[in-house]
C-alpha cells in the first residue's frame, strides 16, 4: 500500500526497489554458497522465482500504478483530499484519475467526490481491462463526480481516466 500512495501522488521520483526474504536482521541477500550474492537478473532473466528475492517490482499492482503515474503526470497535484482521520485516504488527481487505500482491518465504504466525468471506469488494481472489457471491480461517477467507494480491508483501488469501461 506504501507503493501504490507514492506512485499515486506526483511528488519527487518515485523508486520501486526489490528485496528478499530474511529470518534475521543479519541475514544478508541470497547468496551461493561460497558467499556470491546472487543477483535479481541476469541479462534478460530474473531468480524471482529460485531464490529468496522478494520481486516486488513484478507484482501486478505495481506495473498498474506506474500506468497511473503515467495516466496522470500532466496533474502536478493532488485534489479532493478525504481521510477518516485514522487508516483510510482518498485523492483525485485533476480528473485525471483517483486512488483509495485502506489500512484499515474493516472494509471502507465512502460515498466520495473523485473528480473524475461522470461514467464507469475499471479498477486497474484489481484486473486490467480485457478485449476491451473491464475484467475488474466498476467504479460508476455520477454527474457530480461522486462515487460510492468500496475497499477491502487491507487493500486499495484506483482509476484512471484512459481506463473508462467501454459504453454499452
Amino acid at each position: 500500500m506504501a507503493n501504490v500512495f507514492m506512485l499515486a501522488t506526483p511528488y519527487g521520483r518515485p523508486r520501486v526497489m526489490s528485496s528478499y526474504y530474511f529470518e534475521d536482521t543479519s541475514d544478508g541477500a541470497p547468496s551461493e554458497a561460497d558467499g556470491t550474492i546472487l543477483r535479481v537478473h541476469v541479462g534478460r532473466e530474473d531468480r524471482c522465482d529460485d531464490t529468496n528475492w522478494v520481486c516486488e517490482h513484478r507484482r501486478p499492482a505495481m506495473a498498474q500504478m506506474v500506468v497511473f503515474r503515467s495516466a496522470t503526470a500532466a496533474s502536478p497535484s493532488v485534489t479532493g483530499w478525504w481521510s477518516d482521520g485514522d487508516d483510510q485516504i482518498a485523492f483525485s488527481r485533476n480528473g485525471l484519475g483517483f486512488v483509495a487505500i485502506n489500512r484499515s482491518t474493516e472494509p471502507m465504504s465512502e460515498r466520495l467526490q473523485t473528480g473524475l466525468p461522470p461514467g464507469e471506469y475499471c479498477d486497474i488494481l484489481s484486473a486490467l481491462p480485457a478485449d476491451q472489457k473491464c475484467a475488474g471491480e466498476k467504479l460508476l461517477v455520477n454527474d457530480s463526480g461522486a462515487a460510492d467507494i468500496h475497499v477491502p480491508a487491507m487493500s486499495a483501488t484506483a482509476f484512471v481516466l484512459e481506463r473508462q469501461a467501454p459504453q454499452r
